[in-house]
């Protein structure tokens, strides 16, 4: 029975601070126990990350340990660098392997915007594969995305670039936005994070929600699911414990209801799916989780350890400086 996940970049989340070793600022992992436990309260069962985290980066209980899956998110990149080819071919910007920057070598003037767009498209189709590929709960802003593509269609000729752009259109506008009960929880005391997670994921009816939170990613199935998970999330958090640890909140969440007409080539064989993924703002969750992290001030945790992937970080940093002071000089 699949249960309810999410897809976590954690770099996008965890607050900067300063380094023990006094080089600078580096990411806070000590933050990311208090963001798990936030996603625990709205029957997030497994946390999948990209491989590139190490587990011992995670500061966290044995338990909780297991929630992190680490995963090789190649192939869903893959998949977007290839859907968005025509569009790289037509403009001359080349990607790297990682889909994080741009290279220009044609004679075309580019404006600076429309690099932006296609960074944007580029960088939430990635997530986008990444959930409909291990079947995740996402957190992409379809609104910004819905304008990129717009921008972007203003400014394309070539009819590969036209028609991947009218499909994805078609299909992040086709996402709508419904409200569902959810449970926050109350500020934490210490050390009680592994017993909130044991009450939580040992609870059947927490279980049944998980699972069927899980199946809004079906069209099929996303709007039947919506009256259930409204009245189990009731039930749950007024039952003890989680009465007395969590309140009642509404999240919302947006879901496709019925699939977008199927497109040819490369974009249709990418989406070939009966699972879209769930999008929903994981904002409400990381700025609680992040205001009882400054309460209880854990010891840093930074997610860079060694010598050498500090210096690796720092190359590729300057790299993608220098590849952006060369675009647009």
């Amino acid at each position: 029975m699949e249960k309810n996940r999410i897809y976590l970049d954690a770099n996008r989340y965890l607050p900067f601070r300063r380094r023990k070793d006094g080089r600078g600022f580096a990411r806070d992992g000590s933050a990311l126990p208090f963001l798990i436990e936030q996603f625990i309260a709205v029957a997030v069962t497994d946390i999948y990350m990209p491989r590139y985290y190490k587990s011992d980066f995670l500061c966290l209980p044995e338990k909780l340990k297991k929630r992190i899956i680490f995963f090789d998110t190649k192939g869903s990149v893959d998949r977007a660098l290839a859907v968005l080819r025509p569009i790289f071919e037509e403009f001359e910007v080349f990607p790297d392997e990682q889909g994080t920057f741009l290279s220009y070598s044609g004679d075309k003037d580019i404006e600076k915007q429309m690099v932006s767009n296609i960074l944007t498209l580029l960088s939430e189709l990635k997530v986008f594969f990444c959930g409909m590929d291990k079947r995740l709960f996402i957190d992409i802003d379809t609104n910004h995305l819905i304008s990129s593509i717009a921008n972007l269609r203003t400014a394309c000729r070539t009819g590969g670039s036209r028609t991947t752009l009218a499909y994805l259109n078609g299909l992040f506008s086709s996402y709508k936005s419904q409200d569902i009960d959810s449970m926050v929880l109350l500020p934490p005391s210490s050390g009680r994070m592994t017993t909130v997670f044991t009450e939580f994921v040992e609870d059947a009816l927490y279980e049944k929600i998980s699972h069927t939170a899980h199946q809004l990613g079906f069209p099929r199935l996303s709007l039947k699911v919506i009256p259930k998970l409204r009245r189990m999330m009731k039930e749950l958090s007024t039952r003890p414990p989680f009465k007395q640890i969590t309140d009642l909140s509404l999240k919302t969440i947006s879901i496709v209801t019925a699939l977008p007409t199927p497109s040819a080539g490369a974009i249709s064989e990418a989406i070939a799916s009966d699972y879209l993924p769930p999008v929903t703002s994981f904002s409400s969750e990381i700025s609680r989780g992040l205001e009882y992290w400054w309460l209880v001030e854990p010891e840093f945790f930074s997610s860079i350890h060694t010598k050498e992937e500090y210096e690796d970080w720092e190359s590729m940093k300057k790299n993608h400086e220098s590849a952006e002071e060369l675009f647009f000089k």
